[in-house]
């Protein structure tokens, strides 16, 4: 059941919210079902009427149309005519894509960072890489990359770059989620390696530690989505 609740409030304005300058609903049911999605409370396959949602959630269609193309946009959801709206399947054939695309652009990002991060953003970074390596089970490692995607987009300072990967790094974490990667302590160990050479201001270190990192992620979700071939779709 879907809770009005947890759409109020005021937050911080995203690149998504962006979208949305006159319907702060629909900016509000975005992220509540991108968040469902991404953390798979909303499975792949799984239809998300327009109409029963605006019902649960006592509002307009308007708002939650809206929040649905944005979501169909960014490859979240499927809008078939005729049939419904769908949660996105999990396949290797586009997950091959995305990582085609957001490997370089990642690869740019977290160079950037390390030319570019404050004396504060690397001690940040520094205290999220202890975290990483320091976290006990998988449930604790899924708002580290999450924190770590805030961190690293901030101290890159390109809005263009940012802009592009916002939509990728979400549907990367939610790969990382659906393939039981969050807990990962190889994957875990990789990626915090990235970010101590982003801290420690090596700039060709960083990139080689994340092509590593990049290369490890990878070949693991796509081993995962050929032995769970049909489960994620």
């Amino acid at each position: 059941m879907l809770d009005a609740h947890r759409v109020s409030g005021t937050e911080t304005m995203t690149s998504e919210e962006m979208e949305f300058p006159a319907n702060t609903q629909a900016m509000r049911f975005y992220k509540m079902l991108e968040g469902r999605i991404v953390s798979g409370e909303l499975a792949p396959g799984q239809e998300l009427s327009e109409r029963s949602i605006s019902e649960q959630l006592n509002v307009g269609r308007t708002p939650v149309k809206e929040a649905l193309q944005k979501l169909a946009n960014n490859h979240l959801v499927q809008i078939e005519p005729r049939r419904g709206t769908f949660v996105a399947p999990l396949d290797l054939a586009s997950t091959e894509d995305l990582f085609y695309v957001a490997r370089p652009l990642k690869q740019l990002l977290v160079r950037l960072a390390s030319e570019r991060a404050s004396n504060e953003e690397r001690r940040l970074l520094r205290g999220l890489m202890l975290r990483l390596r320091t976290a006990m089970d998988g449930p604790a490692f899924v708002p580290l990359y999450a924190e770590a995607d805030d961190l690293l987009s901030k101290a890159a300072r390109n809005a263009y770059l940012v802009a592009v990967l916002n939509p990728m790094s979400v549907m990367i974490h939610r790969i990382r989620i659906a393939c039981g990667l969050a807990g990962d302590r190889t994957v875990a160990e990789a990626f915090a390696k990235v970010i101590e050479c982003i801290v420690e201001r090596d700039r060709s270190g960083t990139v080689v530690a994340y092509g590593h990192y990049a290369d490890l992620f990878a070949i693991t979700v796509f081993h995962f989505l050929e032995e769970h071939a049909g489960d994620t779709a």
